[in-house]
C-alpha cells in the first residue's frame, strides 16, 4: 500500500511540480514504507533505499522553505528512523551520524513535539553509545534526554505518553548506573521511573467512575 501511495504521489508531483505538498506526502510515505520493511528481518536494504527516498525529498522541502519547522521535523524523524535501522543492524557509526542528524535538527524547535522527538532521539543515541561501551557519553546524553522530555511531560501533567516517555529514559539511566556499580543514583533514577509506572498503572479516573455506574 505505499508503495502504491508513492507512485501516485509521484504522479501529482509531475503533474503539479509547484506544489510542495505533494513531495511532502510523497516522502511521509516513503519513511513510513521504510519502518514496515525494518521490522522484517530481510528488509533492511529496502528500508534503506526508502529512508534515503525520504531524505532526499525532505531536503528539499527545507532548503526550498528553511522556516517550515514541520519539514525539519519530518526530516529530524526520518534519520532517527534510520539511525535504529543502522544500529540494529551493526553499523554503529552511521547510527550515530543519524541520531546527532535528527539532534541538529530538532534543537532549535521549540514546539512540544519536535522537543519530545528531540529527547528521544538523544535518548536513542544513549542506548548506541552504552551498548558501545561509552558510559560517560551514554550518561550525559540520557541525562539530556531526561531534562527536555521532564520539560515536555511537566507542560502536559495529564499527558499518559509524555509520562510513560519519561519513564522509560529514567529507567535506562537507572540500568546504566547500576551496570557502573552507582547504585545510590541508579535507585534515585530507578525510583522516579517506579513513580511515573505506578502512576500510570492506576485506572484512569473517567474510566472508574464509568465503571461505578456500570455496577450501579
Amino acid at each position: 500500500e505505499y508503495q502504491k501511495a508513492i507512485t501516485r504521489f509521484e504522479a501529482l508531483r509531475q503533474d503539479y511540480p509547484d506544489d510542495p505538498a505533494y513531495r511532502d506526502m510523497q516522502a511521509d510515505a516513503y519513511n513510513w514504507l521504510g519502518e514496515a520493511e525494518r521490522v522484517l528481518e530481510t528488509g533492511h536494504a529496502e528500508a534503506e533505499k526508502a529512508y534515503a527516498s525520504a531524505i532526499g525529498l525532505e531536503e528539499e522541502l527545507c532548503h526550498s522553505d528553511p522556516a517550515n519547522a514541520q519539514y525539519k521535523q519530518n526530516l529530524a524523524r526520518t534519520y532517527d528512523n534510520r539511525g535504529i535501522l543502522r544500529a540494529a543492524a551493526g553499523n554503529p557509526i552511521e547510527s550515530e551520524a543519524d541520531y546527532r542528524e535528527a539532534i541538529r535538527l530538532l534543537d532549535p524547535l521549540t514546539d512540544p513535539q519536535s522537543r519530545r522527538a528531540l529527547a528521544h532521539a538523544y535518548n536513542n543515541l544513549a542506548i548506541l553509545l552504552e551498548a558501545q561501551n561509552r558510559p560517560d557519553q551514554a550518561k550525559s546524553y540520557y541525562e539530556q534526554a531526561i531534562s527536555i522530555q521532564g520539560a515536555v511531560a511537566a507542560r502536559e501533567p495529564g499527558n499518559r505518553d509524555y509520562a510513560f516517555e519519561l519513564a522509560k529514559i529514567y529507567n535506562n539511566l537507572a540500568m546504566l548506573l547500576e551496570g557502573r556499580k552507582d547504585y545510590q543514583l541508579s535507585l534515585q533514577y530507578n525510583g522516579q521511573a517506579a513513580t511515573l509506572f505506578e502512576d500510570l498503572a492506576r485506572p484512569a479516573l473517567t474510566f472508574t467512575i464509568e465503571l461505578a455506574q456500570a455496577h450501579t
